[in-house]
C-alpha cells in the first residue's frame, strides 16, 4: 500500500501532532536508512519540511519489519503551470533487506500514479543520486541533467562535481 504518512498514522490510530509527526518521520527515516547514508543536515531538513509529501510504502509480510513499512519516498512540488507539474524527489529508499527485489520500481510506479492523478499535465521530477543508485534511476527512466533547482540547495549543500543530478519526465497521453 502506498499512502501519505498522516493517513498511515490515522489508520494505526496514532494521534497526529506537530511533535509526533516529526518523531514518526524520524523513526521511519532511521529505520529505512543507514545512519551514514545521508548527512545529519539533510536528514533533519527532509524530516522538518512540512510542504513535502511524505509517502510510506508497505505490504503484508511475515518478515520482522517495523509496522510493515518497507519504503519511503518524499517529494515536493516546486512548480506548476498549464502544461506541467515539477517536483523534487528528495528521498527514495527501500529497506536494505528488500533491495534488489523490485519494490523500488513498484513504489516509483505508485508515486507516478499519485502525482499524475486525474491530471493531463506532464510530470517532471528532479533528484540527486548517490553514485551507486544511478543505474537504478536510469532503469526507472531518469536521465542525467545539469539542472539544479534552488530547493535542492535548501536541503543541503550540493557538490556540483560529486552529486549526480537526474530528471524524469512523464508525458500524458
Amino acid at each position: 500500500m502506498f499512502q501519505i504518512i498522516t493517513d498511515y498514522l490515522i489508520s494505526k490510530k496514532i494521534r497526529i501532532t506537530k511533535e509526533n509527526l516529526y518523531e514518526q518521520k524520524k523513526k521511519f527515516i532511521d529505520y529505512i536508512t543507514d545512519e551514514h547514508e545521508f548527512s545529519d543536515e539533510y536528514r533533519e531538513n527532509i524530516i522538518r519540511d512540512n510542504k513535502s509529501l511524505f509517502f510510506l510504502y508497505s505490504f503484508n509480510t511475515c518478515l520482522p519489519l517495523n509496522d510493515d513499512v518497507c519504503g519511503i519516498c518524499i517529494v515536493r512540488e516546486i512548480k506548476r503551470d498549464k502544461i506541467s507539474k515539477t517536483y523534487v524527489l528528495s528521498f527514495f529508499a527501500i529497506i536494505d533487506l528488500l533491495r534488489g527485489n523490485g519494490y523500488g520500481v513498484i513504489m516509483f510506479e505508485e508515486l507516478i500514479k499519485y502525482l499524475v492523478g486525474n491530471s493531463n499535465k506532464k510530470v517532471i521530477i528532479y533528484t540527486h543520486s548517490l553514485e551507486d543508485s544511478i543505474e537504478f534511476y536510469k532503469r526507472l527512466g531518469f536521465q542525467i541533467t545539469d539542472y539544479i533547482c534552488d530547493y535542492m540547495y535548501d536541503l543541503e549543500e550540493i557538490d556540483e562535481e560529486a552529486d549526480v543530478m537526474m530528471k524524469y519526465v512523464c508525458e500524458q497521453k
